[in-house]
């Protein structure tokens, strides 16, 4: 039997073996890791730029909020056996089952309802003198994927993706520097485009620091004031995803009005809502979105930089910087403001604000609004 033909066999029995699969991989899992996001992949060359994945961090426990986090399970013999993202609602995740073989590993993928485990797809890892050569998945919609994997030595140098229809692929060629460590990959189209898709920086991280944030300061005092709201404003959101590094810089600007501050104090919310910048009449307002060409590139040089576990506080640090060096201008100079008009940063879900506003807002305004119950 092909392995299509084994993919499509497992697809059609997928459903009636997830009791099966849950109860092998509970039972073999003897440790547990928390992630904000993709972090492991059994993939060779993991990589967020070329697998779609947003690359996160790992935790040190259990999240106090499951929602949009990654655990993954390893058996005893630090194998991956089962990863799961969460969703929104408790009790809803997706789970992706890892079945061990000589010469590959199963990999059987589930919805996320509670009651109705649909299955997602089903794939294979093809295994040759202990290094992954190719990976099959067959999704329940029909649709395939394929890729290969080539090697020199213990490096990765060629991988072959290859989609629903034969004839469209990608190949991503890795090339080293001298000392062995990755200096570029580049894609080529089955047309022969070819285009690089990461290449290693050239500036240093505390160059590449020094300009974001340059260009933050000087740019961001613009976007603001081209907003010109009728009303006047209580503060300026650096709003930012809390994944990863890759995904905090540039952060998304959002004003709060102080007429969304009274309707807040009627309404008898919670603090945190009243900072929560996804409820801002501006977050989405184009006139603040970041279009520099410059402070892009820039960020997206930086970010490659901040790939180890202690990128995100890197990343979390200049945003704070950013912020309080904002707190130092007059804003009232560019549009109507609150006398207790602050900038802070803020994840998307609110979890850190209270972190957030104590490391950025000045402390005689922080104590102004805890004086009023508003942090």
């Amino acid at each position: 039997m092909s392995t299509a033909e084994s993919l499509q066999a497992r697809l059609a029995r997928a459903a009636a073996e997830y009791q099966a699969l849950k109860q092998k991989a509970e039972s073999s899992v003897v440790r547990r890791i928390w992630a904000t996001d993709s972090v492991y992949s059994l993939k060779p060359g993991f990589d967020a730029r070329i697998h779609g994945f947003s690359e996160g961090r790992k935790l040190e426990r259990e999240p106090a909020k499951c929602a949009y986090h990654f655990q993954y399970g390893f058996d005893a013999a630090g194998r991956l056996i089962v990863a799961r993202l969460h969703g929104e609602w408790d009790g809803h995740f997706t789970e992706d089952f890892f079945i061990h073989h000589d010469d590959g590993v199963e990999e059987w993928s589930y919805g996320p309802h509670p009651q109705f485990k649909n299955p997602r797809g089903v794939g294979r890892f093809t295994s040759r003198d202990g290094r992954v050569v190719g990976y099959e998945n067959l999704n329940a919609d029909g649709r395939s994927v394929a890729e290969a994997y080539e090697y020199d030595g213990d490096r990765l140098t060629t991988l072959v993706r290859i989609g629903v229809n034969p004839a469209f692929q990608n190949t991503f060629r890795h090339e080293y520097d001298p000392d062995g460590a990755l200096w570029t990959i580049t894609m080529q189209t089955e047309t022969g485009a070819q285009g690089i898709v990461y290449r290693r920086p050239a500036r240093t991280p505390a160059l590449l620091v020094k300009a974001v944030r340059a260009r933050q300061l000087a740019l961001i005092p613009k976007r603001v004031a081209a907003l010109s709201p009728a009303s006047p404003a209580f503060c300026l959101a650096l709003v930012y995803e809390s994944s990863s590094s890759h995904s905090m810089l540039p952060p998304k600007l959002a004003v709060g009005l102080e007429t969304e501050r009274e309707r807040w104090r009627g309404s008898g919310g919670s603090k945190e809502s009243l900072w929560d910048a996804q409820g801002f009449a501006t977050f989405d307002d184009r006139r603040l979105e970041f279009d520099d060409a410059a402070l892009l590139a820039d960020t997206r040089e930086l970010a490659t930089h901040l790939r180890s576990p202690e990128g995100f506080e890197k990343a979390h640090r200049l945003l704070v910087n950013v912020a309080r060096d904002l707190n130092k201008l007059d804003f009232g100079a560019l549009i109507k403001v609150t006398p207790d008009f602050v900038v802070y940063p803020v994840d998307l879900h609110t979890e850190h604000i209270a972190r957030d506003m104590a490391a950025a807002v000045p402390p005689r305004r922080l104590k102004r609004l805890k004086a009023r119950g508003e942090v």
